[in-house]
């Protein structure tokens, strides 16, 4: 029983490793699309037409004012490949200020990094412009994108083994019924473990229901080196079952063997 309960910890392991697998796909999906933005809005400024698009886009935009450009059909949208960055992103533009220490307030589930482009409008000076993609694609659209076969499949993997051997857990603590074989009759039926079943039938088989510390190990633990605590552990908790529910009892025999012994033989 122990040792299934430590077993468990494999699974566990697992599902747990595999939590952390997906969350590094899931960031590193992230990632790519904020390359994906940079990409983007990198094109979007180096080509002539881009440029013109953005030109008429800012041509009356004040000192201190952010512009938002989420028209569906814009330069920005129709470079990138991802389908939720280019159903969710848009563009804000503002003249870049150097006395704010913050261009872009806007808080997104992906934006790109603040682009700094020097553009000269029709009639007028140079002005420096800033910037900034931003898209808001859903925690379910990102999961989709990042490659999470082998996070669930491993999260699964780990759930199933954990759910079998939580029902053989189970199955191995359900108590079963039996009489003490030393038991005067009419005697009442005694709830133990399997192993404790196990036990008290080598005691009714065994000459004067003696049986010694290397016949209990061989039977319970064959492959166990030093069952010796284990053994321990077993007979006191069999005794306070069996006292709590029967006449029977259990001596030591000098510490080498054990005898299964009725109340009455005791007194």
């Amino acid at each position: 029983m122990k040792g299934l309960r430590y077993m468990m910890f494999f699974p566990l392991l697992m599902m747990l490793a595999s939590i952390v697998f997906g969350c590094q796909c899931y960031n590193e999906a992230k990632y790519e699309m904020r390359l994906q933005l940079n990409q983007a809005l990198q094109h979007l400024v180096l080509d002539q037409s881009g440029q013109q698009y953005l030109m008429d886009s800012i041509a009356s935009l004040h000192a201190g004012e952010i512009l938002t450009i989420n028209d569906r059909e814009t330069h920005l949208q129709r470079s990138l490949s991802i389908v939720p960055l280019r159903d969710t992103c848009h563009i804000s533009v503002c003249l870049n200020d150097a006395t704010r220490s913050q261009l872009f307030s806007e808080r997104a589930t992906v934006c790109s990094d603040t682009l700094l482009w020097c553009a000269q409008p029709d009639g007028a000076g140079e002005v420096v412009v800033a910037l900034k993609a931003f898209a808001n694609p859903s925690f379910c659209a990102v999961l989709g994108h990042s490659k999470q076969r082998v996070p669930i499949t491993g999260f699964l993997l780990g759930l199933f083994m954990l759910a079998m051997m939580s029902i053989r857990q189970r199955k191995m603590q359900v108590l079963s019924e039996i009489v003490c074989p030393i038991e005067p009759m009419p005697a009442a039926k005694i709830h133990l473990t399997p192993m404790q079943k196990q036990l008290m039938d080598l005691f009714a088989a065994a000459p004067n229901h003696t049986l010694s510390k290397e016949e209990i190990c061989a039977a319970l633990w064959p492959k166990k080196d030093d069952p010796d605590d284990t053994l321990y552990t077993f007979i006191s908790r069999l005794k306070s079952s069996l006292k709590r529910q029967s006449t029977c009892r259990i001596i030591n025999e000098r510490g080498e063997a054990y005898t299964l012994v009725s109340q009455d033989e005791m007194a």
